[in-house]
């Protein structure tokens, strides 16, 4: 559940910091610490000196004076970051403001003794030591917070796209269902054997729609669930349903989201084929183009007078939101529908697991 505070807690223990601190060896962390140091380092030059006093000398000597301590700072959190990722919340920002207190407390000393001074008198210079650090750490403390609410707000929001994802991926069209139970029920009484193949088939699709959200699978187990299906569907329309999978340089190993192509296959099934008085064959056709990988399911239309009335396209739309929360806008579900022929064309980022 979620506390009042923030903190996530599952039975009673928290969640440890890595669940909520970014990544500090990640390019987007070392820019944010970067341009907020140059930020503070111009609002200090601003308010310490005027424009025709020295001040981009100023700027120039404090900004590079807190790039050090930041950059630094970052680096080190980086390198432990592998001994630390089970720490909790508390002792990693107790440790994180202990780590900016030593290199505040290092970089100040090199910078009287190199660059202020030429000397090191802690007598005279306690009041320069005493300003950094203290500014160090509640600098330290506004970015740890920062970073952390950032982060929470980005593991809100993963959670519920996955929430969303888990609830359209378990929509399974209620008539499939049905017909499919109705088909197993017809024919136990004079094909059990068959029956049980088909229920069989039938657990296996159920099973694959409470996968997890976040979960890719593999061409080769997405074309198996296809193939069973299709199978389901031949028993229930006969010989009048036929398909055929064209498969260009399309590898089994490419990740695609689950029970994505089923959703088409059941479309050009329910309202091309059935409807269909000599039935007809459903096209699917898998290729790559360039980093991308295209499935295009294409069925005939019925004949006029046949054709069934528009649906909502609940389905279609459900797999076009799962693209956009798994892939954001580098994923996409077209249709078009011609004078003869219906044409879902998905396409998605390639993925291979290996």
């Amino acid at each position: 559940m979620l506390t009042q505070t923030g903190t996530r807690e599952i039975s009673g223990r928290r969640h440890p910091a890595a669940a909520y601190l970014p990544d500090f060896c990640h390019i987007h962390s070392v820019l944010a610490v970067l341009i907020a140091g140059e930020l503070v380092a111009l609002v200090f030059t601003l308010a310490n000196s005027h424009l025709a006093d020295g001040f981009w000398a100023r700027l120039g000597l404090t900004s590079l004076f807190i790039q050090w301590i930041g950059l630094a700072t970052t680096a080190s959190l980086c390198l432990l970051k592998r001994k630390v990722r089970d720490l909790s919340l508390e002792r990693f920002s107790i440790m994180g403001l202990g780590i900016i207190f030593l290199i505040t407390l290092i970089c100040s000393l090199i910078s009287l003794r190199f660059v202020i001074a030429g000397r090191l008198d802690l007598n005279q210079d306690w009041y320069f030591l005493f300003r950094n650090l203290v500014i160090s750490l509640m600098m330290g403390a506004v970015v740890f917070r920062y970073f952390y609410l950032h982060q929470q707000y980005r593991v809100r929001l993963q959670s519920e796209a996955e929430a969303r994802v888990q609830a359209l991926q378990s929509k399974i069209r209620p008539h499939f269902l049905f017909n499919s139970l109705n088909t197993i029920a017809s024919l136990i009484p004079d094909d059990p054997a068959q029956a049980e193949i088909l229920l069989e088939d039938f657990s296996d699709l159920f099973r694959a729609s409470m996968a997890k959200p976040d979960r890719l699978l593999p061409f080769s187990a997405e074309q198996s669930l296809c193939k069973r299906y299709l199978h389901i569907e031949r028993q229930r329309i006969g010989e009048r349903l036929n398909w055929q999978w064209r498969l260009d340089d399309f590898h089994d190993d490419l990740l695609m989201p689950p029970l994505s192509l089923q959703p088409l296959l059941e479309n050009a099934v329910y309202h091309g084929i059935q409807p269909r008085v000599p039935g007809g064959t459903i096209d699917i056709h898998c290729r790559t183009i360039g980093k991308y990988a295209e499935i295009a399911v294409t069925n005939p239309l019925p004949e006029a007078g046949n054709q069934r009335p528009p649906g909502s396209q609940i389905a279609l739309k459900n797999i076009a939101e799962r693209l956009r929360v798994l892939y954001g806008g580098d994923a996409s579900l077209q249709i078009r529908r011609g004078e003869h022929s219906f044409c879902a064309r998905l396409r998605f980022p390639t993925g291979r697991t290996s």
